[in-house]
């Protein structure tokens, strides 16, 4: 069993806060996914946010009326399916936390390059330059082009 906390999630549109309006769960209530728990209000509307876990409300981190920054806990369930993080991996505590000489420090570092990317196809069809048909009798309008066919 585990405690999760749930984050107030970006409401979009370069929003930054909102205000919890109500809440629809009380200390105690067992909730499944996708449940409505709370009702919050941006400058530009009023949403309801459902819980993405099931598990019983261990807390309600807001109160009523306040106004809350994107990403702050809003909520925590007790999630009986979650263990929570393994204690061999714990969360890095910030910049000072990463070896002096290592490559994550590293503001030139990259990611490993991925497969390379097969040739482009231009045009976005596949031709065959001997399909090429002019129109009219001198044959100098715009050509038509056949595709191939796939396979």
């Amino acid at each position: 069993m585990g405690i999760r906390e749930f984050l107030l999630p970006d409401p979009g549109e370069g929003l930054t806060e909102a205000e919890i309006v109500t809440w629809r769960v009380a200390v105690g209530d067992v909730v499944k996914v996708n449940d409505i728990v709370v009702e919050i209000e941006t400058a530009k509307s009023l949403v309801e946010l459902p819980i993405p876990w099931a598990g019983t409300v261990a807390a309600l981190l807001a109160p009523e009326g306040a106004t809350v920054e994107v990403g702050s806990a809003i909520i925590a369930i007790d999630d009986p399916t979650y263990a929570g993080s393994p204690p061999s991996a714990p969360a890095p505590a910030g910049p000072a936390a990463a070896p002096v000489g290592s490559a994550s420090s590293s503001p030139s570092a990259s990611p490993p390059p991925g497969p390379p990317l097969p040739p482009p196809v231009w045009p976005p069809w596949r031709l065959n330059q001997k399909e090429r048909v002019g129109r009219g009798p001198d044959k100098r309008q715009p050509l038509q082009m056949r595709a191939l066919p796939k396979g």
